[in-house]
């Protein structure tokens, strides 16, 4: 009984996903969630208790995805970045996703203190790597940081200005391009 609840709770994460990164939080309807989840919409607030707890816990889980998947390296912040697109072009949903989080200002506290925090240990880790000498510390860790994460995630933000999706061949040479943006950010 306890595996089918999970998978229950799996599929309204993955339904939420997409309807929160296609509508926003103010355009989303539990009711479309629950047709796209095959469940009834009542199961929605018996295990998340309401529109906004269903998008803290999708936010939660993303954000926890993808700091488990590409954990920071300060020492190679070039490679660190290309991960993170490649993470990004792996999960599309979830930059459209952060563009909706951002425009509406959700209040999300939960979701703001994984942020807070894992921003908290990079700027650490950048930090240590600068005390050491492995890049350059003409700017604050925290700036630095921040551009890292900028140029990582600007051919995602931006692709959608630029038509659709990336070829490979696209994707390839953006990814080339940020690893070297951020060699030199960093040298």
């Amino acid at each position: 009984m306890k595996g089918n609840a999970e998978q229950t709770k799996a599929k309204i994460l993955a339904a939420a996903t997409q309807e929160f990164s296609a509508y926003g939080f103010a355009g989303a309807r539990v009711d479309n969630i629950a047709a796209n989840a095959g469940c009834n919409k009542q199961l929605i607030y018996a295990y998340f208790d309401s529109k906004q707890g269903l998008f803290d816990a999708v936010a939660e889980t993303h954000i926890q995805a993808v700091l488990e998947a590409v954990p920071i390296d300060a020492y190679h912040l070039p490679e660190y970045a290309a991960q993170l697109f490649d993470y990004n072009r792996a999960h599309p949903g979830l930059i459209r996703l952060v563009e909706w989080f951002n425009l509406e200002g959700i209040n999300s506290p939960r979701a703001m203190a994984l942020i807070t925090r894992s921003m908290q240990e990079k700027v650490a880790a950048v930090r240590a790597a600068q005390a050491a000498g492995a890049i350059h510390s003409s700017l604050p860790a925290e700036e630095v940081l921040t551009l890292v994460l900028a140029i990582s995630n600007a051919w995602d933000v931006g692709v959608h200005n630029w038509g659709g999706e990336l070829d490979q061949g696209a994707a390839r040479l953006h990814r080339q391009s940020i690893i070297e943006s951020v060699r030199r950010l960093v040298e």
